[in-house]
């Protein structure tokens, strides 16, 4: 063991080099390791589960290759193009989380953000909690220390939370623009995957050619252990493999920590370019040792059931190797640091922008016409978001994960936030997916996620009685581990694979049956399109450019409004770009271009999310800032008139007999209505929001709309 003193030193020290790194980053102008620093910021997937969990995990199953990075790799070599698309449409679409990609998608929809924000919260604490546990009982077990538990003020593990809460708001809420690369921290980030990977290696090769005689010597006294052999020599679970490796594939761009690294810090092509031999490489690195780090683990170290679950630790501390010890603590260290840190963050922004801020506005519980920086007040939103979220994930700790091992945890969130795959891929190769149909897939696996996952859990905490294990109302039929009647299934296989089932199929046959509004038709056609990589520049706002052809926006009163959330840097930098080319000055009159119009929209939807941006220049059109008794009144009159108009002309086309088709005067198709669509046969990839009357005269034609000849 290793004086407790000493921990806290190196452990400060380390944090403290962060700091150093973090501070470095910000300052620097270079971007010459972006690509590289961006893969290594993708290896926040690896965290303590990996790093302590993982191992454990192989020695029950004999896997080579842990199912979740497998999953990883084949989406990063082979499913790149779902991730291509997903940046390309994150970046002209200006989202900036998950919850804001999947609410864009189908019209903006304010309730699928919150949903999504909810459930990422729920789905996510526990794994934040995982890594607050991971990190706690690997100082006690390198230090040899037992603290005070008994009362959760006394809990030192809540000392760690907080530091770690300290360094996400110094660094990840420095800047109101959530769109803004947060180069100081994804370079700490960094920074941390080489350690972390460096140190489990390190440990592997003293485990392997140190204290056994190579990898086949591993290999031989494992096949000879009447224990281990069946494990590794009888595969007979493929169905837990597979449905592990689906969850790691999909949690690549579901978890809002993966989502904001691979998205919001997203610069330029070669990153992905770069992250697709890079990220599997250090994947395959990462697990090279697993199996054998278990396999020595057993055959060599008699150890505790607390003990086997940290046995990257566990083995150069049991062979006096103090060193290697230290190294391997801090890798864990790193492992669990990274990840609550950028998970916080991103929790942090879909919190504020998608539930505390709109609760704010809608209820006027505070009075924003009064608060002279706004920006500031949204910045001090999202540092409250980050402690609440941590101190969250600390009161989990205290209360349910004594009852899971580390890579239960992991898994139970994986699959959380799976339930974000069916409205996000199937909305990305379907038109027909809509709102109604999002909302009540996810709701409905989520319900089957929380029931078969969670309520077992609480069971076990013996905060709900073991009648709950026999099914509802004892019905047979709907145990949580033996759903109409399937048995025999490891619980996170049950659990996932019934959760996505019921959630694609509710979230289709909602789509088919509730109809398509003007809002998902148009959003359905911007996410469905065939895109490339070539095309990261952000398309232009059909509805500022016509904004800006009327010039009802004056660039005064586009500034009044900007003020109140963007800080004067950016403003002054924006206005100045269109500025008199011979005075230099402003002039405040002057109407606003389209280009400044859509700059200033960007600008607000990085800080707001687009549905609020879009809202405030629609209200901006009706007339100045000035006119409005209160930012509220501007916000609420704005929204009643864009969902007013939109009934109106979705409620007249529907109602005509004839078929109906409405043209702008760009000759781009705007609207139309079910009568016209099966008049002439239009399928989806022919009649969309967008499409050109070159098209639709074709197609006619095509129909013989138009006669013989």
């Amino acid at each position: 063991m290793i004086s407790a003193w000493w921990i806290s030193i190196f452990s400060i020290l380390y944090i403290g080099l962060l700091f150093i790194i973090a501070l470095k980053g910000d300052k620097s102008p270079s971007n010459r390791f972006q690509p590289y620093i961006y893969s290594l910021t993708l290896a926040i997937f690896c965290t303590s589960w990996a790093f302590y969990g993982t191992v454990q995990q192989s020695i029950n199953s004999g896997w080579l290759l842990a199912p979740t990075y497998f999953g990883a790799i084949i989406l990063m070599t082979v499913g790149w193009r779902l991730m291509a698309r997903i940046i390309l449409i994150a970046k002209q679409e200006n989202t900036h989380t998950i919850a804001d990609f999947i609410a864009t998608r189908y019209g903006h929809s304010r309730k699928i953000a919150v949903l999504v924000s909810v459930f990422s919260l729920i789905g996510i604490v526990p794994y934040i909690a995982l890594q607050l546990k991971a990190v706690s009982e690997s100082f006690q077990l390198i230090t040899g220390a037992s603290h005070n538990t008994q009362f959760w003020y006394t809990d030192p593990t809540i000392c760690i939370a907080l530091l770690m809460a300290i360094f996400s708001i110094l660094f990840g809420t420095r800047n109101l623009d959530a769109s803004e690369h947060h180069k100081g921290l994804m370079l700490a980030v960094s920074f941390e995957s080489l350690v972390k990977l460096f140190a489990f290696i390190a440990v592997g090769i003293y485990a392997v050619f140190f204290i056994r005689d190579g990898a086949f010597d591993v290999y031989h006294a494992a096949m000879a252990d009447s224990q281990l052999a069946p494990n590794l020599s009888n595969y007979q679970k493929p169905l837990t493999y597979l449905v592990h490796a689906l969850i790691g594939a999909i949690a690549i761009f579901a978890l809002p920590r993966q989502f904001h690294a691979a998205v919001v810090e997203y610069s330029s092509p070669k990153d992905l370019s770069t992250a697709r031999w890079l990220f599997p490489l250090y994947l395959l690195l990462s697990n090279l040792f697993i199996l054998p780090i278990a396999l020595v683990g057993f055959l060599d170290f008699e150890s505790t059931p607390f003990q086997q679950q940290y046995l990257t630790l566990w083995i150069p501390l049991a062979s006096d190797a103090k060193g290697l010890a230290l190294l391997a603590y801090i890798g864990g260290l790193s492992a669990g640091t990274s990840m609550v840190i950028v998970a916080s963050i991103a929790l942090s922004t879909m919190l504020s922008n998608e539930i505390l801020l709109p609760l704010i506005i809608r209820s006027k519980i505070i009075a924003l016409e009064q608060i002279a920086d706004l920006g500031k007040f949204v910045i001090r939103l999202r540092r409250i978001s980050i402690v609440a979220v941590l101190l969250l994930a600390f009161f989990y700790y205290r209360l349910l994960t004594q009852f899971n091992v580390l890579s239960e945890i992991g898994l139970l969130s994986f699959v959380a936030v799976a339930q974000f795959a069916p409205p996000l891929i199937l909305g990305l190769i379907w038109r027909g997916g809509n709102k109604r149909g999002a909302i009540l897939g996810m709701l409905t696996g989520f319900s089957v996620w929380f029931y078969c996952l969670v309520i077992p859990l609480f069971v076990q905490a013996q905060w709900l009685h073991p009648s709950w294990m026999q099914g509802i109302f004892n019905l047979s039929f709907i145990r949580p581990h033996a759903l109409l009647g399937y048995e025999g299934l490891d619980p996170i296989v049950h659990g996932t694979s019934w959760s996505l089932f019921l959630n694609c199929l509710v979230y289709v046959v909602a789509s088919l049956y509730h109809k398509d509004s003007f809002e998902d038709a148009s959003q359905a056609a911007k996410f469905v399109r065939e895109t490339h990589l070539d095309h990261l520049s952000q398309s232009p706002s059909i509805a500022l450019a016509q904004a800006a052809h009327k010039q009802n926006i004056s660039l005064g009163d586009l500034k009044s409004l900007l003020v109140r959330f963007i800080n004067h840097n950016k403003i002054s930098t924006l206005l100045e770009n269109h500025s008199n080319p011979i005075t230099g000055r402003l002039i405040d009159s002057s109407p606003a271009s389209s280009d400044i119009l859509i700059d200033s929209e960007r600008l607000l939807s990085s800080v707001l999310g687009a549905p609020a941006a879009k809202l405030l220049l629609n209200g901006l059109q009706q007339g100045p800032v000035d006119s409005y008794q209160s930012f509220n009144v501007m916000l609420d009159e704005a929204y009643e008139v864009l969902h007013h108009n939109r009934s109106v002309l979705s409620s007249a086309l529907q109602s005509m007999s004839q078929g109906v088709c409405i043209i702008d005067k760009e000759l781009m198709v705007i609207a139309w209505n079910d009568k016209f669509k099966t008049l002439y046969q239009f399928s989806d990839d022919r009649l969309y929001m967008g499409a050109s009357i070159q098209q639709l005269v074709t197609h006619i034609a095509q129909q013989g709309g138009f006669g013989k000849g």
